[in-house]
């Protein structure tokens, strides 16, 4: 009997350990599609909010007869941001797919797995109840050859009727997740009936909105030449712009390497100065060694003099004065003594000038990083961490994009040096970062313009009204620059660049759109 216990025992051990690891990979699988799930969710939300705001906007242009091309680029946006929105629902459908495919496995693995836990069970209940007598525990214990032997024979008893209680809440827990997994199934399918609705109901939407895109485009090619002259007008506009950026940038540049130039010489002249009080006070502690060595020899001379007196009256022998070639002269012992000094101690040059020369100021060239001071450089350290997190200047959406463009109308491609954000009329443009105001310029069709200081990085705004900030003035993030205008189109636009100046000096343009997010 316990032979073949136990054998039972063991294939249903073995059992339950895989269905515990097939629901344990098929629970991470489902978490982590699900999670996909949600950032399919989060994206489209945004994208239905585009459209509405992109539609409102559309109403708005489509009372005004002079538009047409601001309402050809506000459908050519709206309808990316429609593709956007099918592409979105087409990525979701596919893994609903999948998760649909994935929880009819688990449903299949789990009704097999609980088919065989309950067949084994049936057949251990059955082999025990054929086996079992009134007296067959007490038996199996009562014929143990010694106590050790009883006591593990009990054990044996006690474990064999826990785990037939374990493998019945094992089957009525697997039962449960199996409805649950059938439930969730149901669940999918319901909602991949309900991506495909919003697929078709998306793709009609689409067809429309093509043709009325259609219908914009076959109005203006008859005013070819207007809109010709506009498209040069643009282009002009725009070079004037990209000239006056880059002369502000670089004198920028110019003024960062004169502070640092002027800072640096500061820095020297004072090292200089340093050194010389240095060595006028070597100079000054040398004199002041020489006079004391003057003095001494002096002291020396007077004593010689006074003994060779003594002994001179002693031997009652005439005095010839200047006669003795052996005495010690003044003159010889100071020279001597004198030599005998080091450079240092050496006297001064009584020519006036006994301050020591100081060589001119050394600078050396160096790059626009090098001459950023360290709160510049850490600006600058952080605008290039927030990558991808700046605010938008504007609430609206891209009308024009960076780059090359092709014209919605004629075979033109148009080159924008940044971005343009169409918005609401009377919008307040926003700083995207803390800086410094280094330029506030006018540019004929593009309006104001606001150039803003990061260290290495410049912000451009353009196409402003009226501006509330002014050169050399430090502001925040999200700082009120100024209005934007609405130009003679009546378009309210934003038209906004960011440049970069290399380790070489030359400034470089950004595509904002990989910094900003709208």
């Amino acid at each position: 009997m316990q032979k073949n216990v136990w054998k039972i025992v063991l294939r249903s051990v073995a059992y339950v350990l895989c269905i515990s690891i097939c629901l344990s990979s098929n629970a991470q699988k489902v978490n982590y599609k699900n999670q996909d799930r949600g950032e399919l969710e989060k994206q489209r939300t945004m994208l239905m909010a585009e459209i509405k705001e992109t539609q409102a906007k559309l109403i708005l242009l489509q009372k005004d007869k002079n538009a047409t091309l601001a309402q050809l680029q506000a459908l050519q946006a709206k309808l990316t941001a429609r593709q956007a929105l099918i592409n979105n629902i087409n990525k979701d459908i596919s893994l609903l797919e999948n998760n649909i495919t994935a929880a009819s496995t688990d449903v299949k693995n789990l009704t097999l797995s609980l088919e065989e836990l309950r067949k084994q069970y049936a057949e251990l209940i059955r082999y025990t109840y054929k086996n079992r007598t009134s007296q067959s525990v007490l038996m199996f214990l009562f014929s143990s050859r010694n106590f050790n032997d009883a006591v593990r024979r009990y054990n044996y008893v006690k474990q064999y009727r826990e785990y037939r209680r374990q493998q019945g809440a094992k089957i009525i827990s697997t039962s449960t997740i199996l409805q649950n997994r059938i439930a969730a199934l149901n669940l999918q399918k319901q909602q991949k009936d309900l991506m495909l609705n919003a697929q078709v109901e998306q793709q009609k939407v689409l067809a429309s909105e093509s043709n009325q895109k259609n219908a914009v485009v076959l109005s203006l090619k008859g005013q070819e030449k207007v809109l010709q002259a506009k498209i040069a007008e643009k282009k002009k506009t725009a070079d004037a712009m990209n000239k006056a950026i880059n002369a502000a940038i670089r004198r920028e540049i110019e003024l960062a390497r004169k502070k640092a130039e002027e800072e640096r010489k500061k820095i020297a002249t004072a090292k200089a100065e340093e050194e010389r009080k240095k060595k006028e006070k070597n100079a000054a502690d040398g004199y002041a060694k020489k006079q004391a060595a003057e003095a001494e020899a002096k002291r020396i001379r007077d004593e010689n003099e006074k003994a060779k007196n003594l002994k001179s009256i002693t031997s009652k022998k005439p005095t010839i004065i200047g006669g003795n070639n052996n005495a010690p002269k003044g003159k010889t012992i100071s020279n001597a003594y004198s030599s005998k000094l080091t450079p240092t101690e050496k006297p001064i040059a009584s020519n006036g000038n006994s301050s020591p020369k100081v060589l001119p100021v050394q600078v050396t060239s160096s790059s626009y990083n090098d001459d950023l001071t360290d709160e510049t450089r850490a600006l600058s350290n952080s605008f290039e961490q927030n990558r991808g997190l700046l605010y938008s200047p504007v609430t609206g959406y891209i009308c024009s994009h960076f780059g090359k463009n092709k014209h919605p109308v004629f075979n033109v491609v148009e080159e924008n040096y940044g971005v343009d954000i169409r918005t609401q009329k009377g919008a307040m443009a926003k700083s995207v970062f803390s800086g410094d105001v280094s330029s506030v310029f006018f540019i004929a069709g593009a309006g104001n313009c606001v150039m803003i200081n990061h260290g290495n990085y410049f912000t451009v705004y353009s196409k402003l009204d009226k501006v509330n900030v002014s050169k050399g003035q430090k502001i925040g993030a999200r700082a009120n620059i100024g209005t934007v205008m609405t130009d003679a189109e009546g378009n309210n636009q934003v038209h906004f660049e960011i440049w970069k100046v290399n380790a070489n000096g030359a400034p470089v343009k950004l595509n904002p759109e990989q910094w900003i997010r709208l």
